[in-house]
């Protein structure tokens, strides 16, 4: 991704969940990932502040709300690994 100036810089860095602080304060600047990585962050890190808000009128318990991530994550991974497998199983 083509960076060509600060404050695009600035932003860009608000949002990532990359770190980038040791970059040059020069421009035009390659950062190493694509344009749609910042807007990727940006979702991810909307979801889960929806997602604490919801568990924090919904749910009063923390460990309530470990136990669902724990769930959910588990449930994710296993999808994965489901949808991976058929896929080499189909090659």
């Amino acid at each position: 991704m083509l960076v060509n100036s600060t404050p695009e810089l600035e932003d860009i860095q608000s949002i990532s969940l990359f770190a980038l602080d040791d970059l040059p304060n020069t421009f035009p600047q390659t950062l190493p990932f694509s344009q749609l990585y910042p807007s990727c962050c940006s979702k991810i890190r909307s979801f889960v502040n929806e997602y604490y808000m919801f568990s924090f009128e919904n749910l009063h318990v923390q460990h309530d709300v470990d136990e669902i991530l724990r769930k959910v994550d588990l449930s994710i991974i296993l999808l994965i690994s489901r949808v991976s497998m058929n896929s080499l199983l189909q090659m």
